[in-house]
């Protein structure tokens, strides 16, 4: 059975998901829609399933929703590296870590419009 991580331990371990367990999790996540731990799972077993940009959306939902776990974030960037820059972004930006512009210009001189 699959169970939520507790909040003292978000950023301990990763959560030990498989693919298998996509059915339960969903069924959890839609009854406890605001549990972002939940979603860190789903989308973790969405992204050992070779399903790229649907753990995209889950991980982005969860960091969105406070969870700055490390493999929220972990999972998050190799769900962006697999899919690509989000929609929207540029390329420059995205590739640089989402830097801020003070952060772009130091780095680059320059900052993009």
């Amino acid at each position: 059975m699959v169970t939520a991580l507790g909040h003292s331990a978000r950023s301990a371990r990763l959560p030990d998901v498989d693919p298998i367990d996509i059915p339960q999790l969903k069924q959890e996540a839609a009854q406890s829609s605001d549990d972002t731990d939940l979603q860190v799972q789903l989308g973790i077993a969405r992204f050992k399933d070779a399903e790229y940009e649907a753990p995209r959306v889950s991980l982005e939902g969860a960091v969105n929703g406070g969870n700055q776990s490390g493999p929220a974030f972990l999972y998050l960037g190799m769900a962006h590296f697999r899919t690509g820059p989000p929609p929207g972004k540029r390329t420059r930006g995205w590739l640089a870590g989402g830097a801020s512009a003070p952060a772009r210009e130091k780095r680059s001189g320059s900052v993009l419009p």
